[in-house]
């Protein structure tokens, strides 16, 4: 097909995905849960990590929000859930952990991403933060803990981009949570085997393993003096470590459900739990820190619930420097500020079954001892940052083009993949299932992508062992040609399409090249210059050009560059394109459409982009058509004349639709001139089934009046199905042949003629 070599090491299996948004404005709204929150009370700013892979900055003061003007700021480099983020360098700089095995840092101000370290093996799953050392460590499923300086990473360039870190040893299962004090002497991580386990960053030595949950440890918080560690975990429990005595000195029962977040204040002395049940609880800490004998039966604590959120809360920050609100994230895409209540509620009675009432207190070993409740009031959150439901259901449709979606709000809406739009909504329905059955076409098109709604937005995959087959009648496409008259095949290939469409500002792509002669002869038609082509690759330009010489000089002429890319359509500017290397499935590289025209970006796409793309994108080499081998033989019933009656294995393109075959039938069966000639191809042979109406060789020719006639007297048979004369072989062996085995075999005969009398009826 190509020069390209495709042999050794650099013949790597890679991947394109290509996410598709409704519109430009989609990168200001969070499109699914928000993983890890960042308040700056200085700059009254509140940055948030997004399952939808991105972070988003949201200025939060008390004049934005009664304005409503939070002036939103996207910063976009990472390809899959955002885990965690931590604010550095007094504000100036963002660390983030990712899903793609990534961590990264970030100049706030300027919204970019200055550096990328791909240390780790597997996801990232938290941070830790040493403010008083800039000292940032991360770890996640690959059981690794690393430790960064923020200021070496911020001197890190294009040419300086090699920086020593340091390891934490001694992690045998995945990290799930991660916390650090401020002067950075302990750091203790927790895992999935249910335990804390605790180090000195400065020497690095393994320090101590603290057991005592009976789940996996989601949350951690140390104290500012390294002495104290609170843990939360998903089996309901907040813990209280003493690394002294290394011992549990406090167990909080308090939630229903697991605990996936806490967050103290400065002084250690409250802290505020939430998890999957969606309630935040305020616990005084101070009876059990100061305490005298820990081990007494009769320890007891004071706890109330401030927050009710309908879903499961995955972070918390205080809202401002009083602490008297808090932002809150939850597995929607909307973040709600809550003031904190004031007021406390205590009885000495359980409270009632209620909507609105919730037991807050669960303390001692004292049964006997009534236990105080907290009555909470039903409040709304103070503020709320909307964001947009997430995607959380698809199918893709028959004819491979388009995907119904349901986001987690219940509306349907219909996306075309092909040109990266959203089609239509449909709104909410009563049965999703039904609405896919109203959506139900009698065509078959290979599946040639996949799709995934794990960020929220509609994820389409298009990989070489898939896409090669998706050759489709040029009628589906339903789009004329932005230049030129004459269609240069009556058939389309999808997946070529959509990725010339996705290079086409390339400047290595064939279509660049044929855009920028046009460009340039349009030019010098302008300023009456006679326009040569100078070297042998210009002669796909020059057959284009000259196709219809008045739209070549409407696309230059110094007035507006078009693209031509594939001749058809172009993305939109904000669909986002990641290239993948398999099978580890890490993201290599990840733009916007605009940007493949930067040097960088070009330079990467060179580089990055495996061989087979190169030879749909640059060659500009369809794949071949693919060729199913069936049988067509007459129907016992059928009463024909039959000349030419071989019953040779045949083999055509899966496109041939049956009006075709049924002209063949008439033209190289049913006809005495060709009884002595081979007008049909066997696998072997030097012809093709879907070639061969092309007329008779050595008879006379039937007009398509008369063709017509003699195709409409007759039916295709198939598994006892009379087969319409537009479905084609494809679609024929998948619905009507499935589960049959053996070649594909095709029966013909004369149509009754009842049947045919009221057809010819009907036509007039």
């Amino acid at each position: 097909m190509s020069g390209y070599n495709r042999s050794g090491a650099q013949r790597q299996r890679r991947t394109v995905t290509v996410i598709i948004r409704e519109d430009q404005n989609d990168i200001k709204y969070h499109h699914n849960g928000v993983n890890a929150l960042q308040f700056d009370p200085h700059e009254k700013r509140l940055y948030s990590a997004g399952r939808d892979s991105v972070i988003r900055s949201w200025s939060v003061g008390s004049t934005a929000l009664s304005k409503n003007q939070l002036v939103p700021q996207a910063m976009e480099h990472h390809c899959d859930w955002v885990n965690d983020i931590v604010l550095c360098m007094n504000g100036k700089n963002i660390v983030s952990a990712s899903s793609d095995c990534t961590v990264k840092v970030w100049n706030v101000s300027r919204g970019f991403c200055m550096s990328t370290l791909r240390t780790h093996k597997d996801y990232v799953k938290c941070l830790a933060y040493g403010r008083d050392r800039e000292l940032v460590a991360s770890a996640g499923f690959d059981r690794q803990i690393f430790l960064w300086d923020v200021g070496k990473l911020l001197q890190l360039t294009a040419t300086n981009n090699t920086i020593n870190t340091q390891n934490l040893m001694g992690a045998t299962d995945s990290i799930y949570s991660l916390s650090m004090n401020p002067t950075g002497t302990v750091c203790v991580a927790g895992t999935s085997d249910k335990s804390l386990l605790v180090w000195d960053p400065r020497t690095q030595n393994f320090n101590l393993k603290l057991k005592g949950h009976s789940n996996i440890v989601k949350s951690l918080v140390v104290s500012p003096d390294g002495t104290k560690v609170l843990s939360g975990s998903s089996d309901g429990l907040i813990k209280l470590w003493c690394l002294g005595e290394q011992r549990c000195i406090e167990t909080f029962k308090i939630h229903q459900d697991s605990v996936w977040c806490l967050l103290a204040d400065p002084a250690f002395t409250m802290v505020y739990s939430g998890g999957r049940d969606g309630a935040v609880f305020e616990t005084d800490l101070t009876p059990s820190l100061n305490t005298s004998d820990t081990s007494s039966a009769d320890s007891l604590f004071t706890s109330r619930q401030v927050v009710q959120e309908k879903r499961p809360i995955l972070s918390m920050q205080f809202g401002d420097v009083n602490m008297k609100s808090l932002w809150v994230s939850t597995t929607s895409s909307h973040i709600n500020k809550w003031d904190i209540p004031s007021e406390t509620y205590t009885t000495t009675h359980y409270a009632d079954d209620g909507e609105n009432e919730y037991e807050s207190i669960l303390d001692n070993t004292n049964s006997d001892q009534p236990r105080p409740t907290y009555v909470f009031k039903n409040i709304k959150a103070s503020y709320v940052i909307e964001g947009k439901p997430a995607l959380v259901r698809y199918h893709v449709l028959n004819n491979k083009r388009y995907v119904l979606t349901q986001d987690s709000e219940g509306v349907v809406a219909k996306w075309d993949v092909l040109t990266g739009v959203k089609h239509s909504v449909i709104g909410p329905v009563s049965s999703f299932d039904e609405e896919i059955k109203n959506h139900f076409q009698f065509i078959f098109v290979p599946s040639w992508f996949s799709v995934d709604l794990k960020t929220g937005y509609l994820c389409v995959h298009i990989d070489e062992v898939d896409c090669m087959q998706s050759w489709v009648p040029a009628k589906e496409l339903d789009m004329k040609q932005r230049y030129g008259d004459n269609p240069e095949s009556d058939k389309v290939h999808f997946a070529c399409l959509m990725l010339q469409a996705l290079f086409e500002r390339w400047p290595e792509s064939g279509a660049m090249k044929i855009t920028m002669e046009l460009a340039a002869a349009a030019e010098q038609e302008n300023s009456g210059r006679q326009f040569a082509p100078n070297s042998a690759s210009a002669t796909e330009g020059e057959r284009r050009r000259d196709s219809n010489e008045s739209e070549a000089a409407a696309l230059g002429g110094g007035i507006q560059l078009k693209y031509l890319g594939n001749n058809f359509f172009s993305l939109p500017d904000h669909t986002v394109l990641i290239i993948n290397e398999m099978p580890s499935g890490k993201a290599i590289a990840r733009f916007l459409i605009p940007s493949c025209e930067r040097d960088i970006e070009s330079q990467t796409l060179k580089d990055a982009l495996p061989e087979w793309i190169k030879e749909i994108v640059i060659e500009m080499i369809a794949p071949k058509f693919h060729k199913l081998a069936f049988f067509l033989l007459p129907h016992p019933s059928c009463n024909l004349k039959i000349y030419n009656n071989k019953k040779d294995r045949l083999s055509a393109n899966d496109l041939l639709p049956v009006r075709k075959i049924l002209e063949h039938v008439v033209e190289k069966v049913l006809r005495p001139e060709s009884s002595a000639q081979d007008h049909y191809s066997t696998h072997g042979g030097g012809g093709s089934a879907n070639n061969s109406t092309g007329g008779n060789h050595g008879g006379s020719q039937l007009t398509a009046e008369e063709m017509n006639e003699e195709v409409d007297a007759l039916e295709l048979i198939c598994n006892d199905v009379v087969l319409d004369l537009g479905w084609d072989l494809r679609t024929i062996k998948h619905f009507i042949w499935r589960g049959v085995s053996g070649d594909l075999t095709l029966l013909f005969k004369q149509k009754d003629k009842d049947s045919h009398t009221s057809q010819n009826n009907s036509k007039k």
